[in-house]
């Protein structure tokens, strides 16, 4: 078995994983890294001229390796570096030691290359920053599409008292599990949907998800967010904003925010006391 490592970026990637699957690859990773760029890691028995794949590169150019090799991990590791987010947060690898020069931010542990959701990626950031102004303590938060947990674990450290997340993924929902229990933050995780939850049972939602879902997961959000709760929406585009403004206001919530990043949106809002 060979592994194909290459790098390209986040407006390519979909494209280009189409693309090893059509070549016959037998499964692909895609580990998300600094600077809207993702790593994909691409199996086949045999390799091939990789300069033939139609899509753009980042640095360094793809490469090909035996399984064998002992060395892979230390240098993917070394693309990622601690991230200062917003006025209070601190993204950090979870291999890492906290760095000097943010004693007083809050740090958060991410554990990219599990699951989608290191933080690094701008809608990740989107909600987080929203999650630094919006979240209050003693807040009962559901993430949905909880990834690796990293906005539950922000949630934490910002002073949530009562953590949920659901994943449709029964391996990433594991994955956010595992790594909040390995940091000492108690959370319920379910592989399902906002269902599960009773009517009024949490007083902030945090959705990182695309436009699609956001709309059809609206009466849901509805149903389980207390009055007076804040819901943020990230993950989407331009062309979705002005559609979720209007179907959420339609249902009754007012707009509290509105942010963006590169070509990342995100929205907040509350509900009716």
């Amino acid at each position: 078995m060979h592994s194909l490592s290459l790098r390209t970026a986040d407006r390519d990637k979909d494209l280009l994983v189409m693309e090893l699957w059509d070549r016959g690859t037998t499964g692909v990773l895609e580990t998300e890294l600094p600077g809207n760029v993702w790593e994909l890691r691409a199996f086949f028995d045999e390799p091939f001229d990789a300069s033939s794949l139609s899509c753009a590169f980042a640095e360094p150019p793809p490469a090909w390796r035996d399984e064998g090799s002992p060395d892979w991990e230390t240098g993917w590791q070394r693309a990622w570096e601690p991230l200062p987010v917003g006025r209070r947060l601190l993204l950090l690898p979870a291999w890492m030691q906290p760095p000097p020069g943010h004693p007083d931010r809050l740090i958060v542990l991410v554990h990219p290359g599990q699951a989608s959701g290191s933080g690094y990626h701008a809608p990740t950031q989107l909600a987080l920053l929203a999650l630094e102004t919006y979240l209050q303590e003693d807040d009962s938060v559901l993430d949905v599409g909880a990834g690796t947990g990293i906005l539950l674990a922000a949630a934490a450290a910002l002073g949530a008292r009562t953590l949920f997340g659901c994943e449709i993924d029964r391996s990433a929902a594991a994955i956010a599990q595992a790594n909040l229990a390995a940091e000492g933050i108690p959370a319920h995780i379910w592989t399902g949907s906002p269902r599960s939850l009773a009517p009024r049972s949490v007083s902030l939602i945090a959705a990182n998800l695309n436009g699609v879902t956001l709309d059809l997961l609206l009466p849901e959000f509805a149903r389980v967010l207390r009055p007076g709760g804040r819901i943020i929406l990230s993950g989407f585009t331009e062309r979705w904003r002005a559609r979720l403004a209007a179907e959420y206001a339609g249902a009754g919530f007012q707009l509290l925010d509105r942010l963006e990043q590169e070509r990342w949106r995100a929205l907040v809002f509350s509900s009716a006391p």
